[in-house]
């Protein structure tokens, strides 16, 4: 078997289970405009799709609508400070990632998440073996 040349992985939902904290998030504001707050299960399917997912399930509400802008504002700020209070590695991923080291495998994340937010989340997560390149999106969604 031929190994691969590197490995590239998504960041949200693939190598990192984000779901929680971003749901948290989202139910903060709910709360704050005085919504009962979601299931995880509710939101676990959208996680990946960022604040446009979130938004859509936790507030009914598309980018074009007219309280998107603002709410997404609040949501990327309540967020970020609280980026990785619950977010952690997916079971078996230090695992990969220490194969990938001993079989020198080069290996990277590639990301729609702004590196805004990609950079704490990373630095607080504390990778057990470091990813030779990130490839974080620009604008956030």
């Amino acid at each position: 078997m031929t190994q691969p040349a590197a490995v590239l992985f998504d960041l949200d939902g693939t190598l990192v289970d984000t779901a929680p904290d971003l749901a948290a998030a989202a139910n903060r504001l709910r709360e704050s405009r005085g919504l009962p707050a979601l299931p995880l299960a509710d939101l676990r399917p959208v996680a990946s799709q960022g604040a446009r997912g979130l938004l859509r399930v936790a507030f009914g509400l598309q980018p074009e609508d007219h309280e998107f802008p603002v709410l997404r504002e609040i949501f990327l700020e309540d967020y970020l400070s609280r980026i990785c209070e619950q977010s952690t590695l997916f079971p078996g991923m230090v695992q990969v990632l220490h194969w990938l080291e001993e079989n020198q495998i080069p290996w990277g994340i590639v990301t729609n998440k702004p590196g805004v937010l990609t950079t704490p989340l990373l630095a607080a997560l504390a990778l057990p073996v470091a990813p030779g390149v990130v490839v974080s999106g620009v604008t956030g969604n």
